[in-house]
């Protein structure tokens, strides 16, 4: 069986176009950065007047090619709470209880 490829194009990218591209992105950028920084800054404050700990969680993610990094994000639990007490109290059998 002969399989039969399409010829190779090389393509090209206008230089102008790559510049006006990145200006749009740095003011899209500068634009939205204020609303995002003002919800996050709220976010903290929530978190931090709704239970002791640290505002970020910190966790370590394989990326791309098995690099390791370090992730940050707005932490949404409890610190050092119990899986086990957190599953009970979702559990089928704790709302039947409940309702007893």
């Amino acid at each position: 069986m002969i399989v039969q490829s399409a010829p190779v194009r090389t393509i090209s990218i206008n230089t102008g176009y790559l510049r006006a591209k990145r200006a749009l992105d740095i003011a899209f950028i500068l634009l939205i950065a204020p609303f995002v920084l003002l919800v996050g800054i709220v976010v903290a404050i929530c978190i931090k007047s709704n239970s002791e700990g640290p505002i970020f969680f910190r966790q370590k993610r394989i990326g791309q090619d098995g690099v390791e990094f370090e992730m940050l994000k707005f932490r949404s639990m409890y610190v050092n709470s119990d899986q086990m007490a957190h599953r009970e109290k979702n559990s089928p059998i704790h709302e039947w209880s409940k309702a007893q």
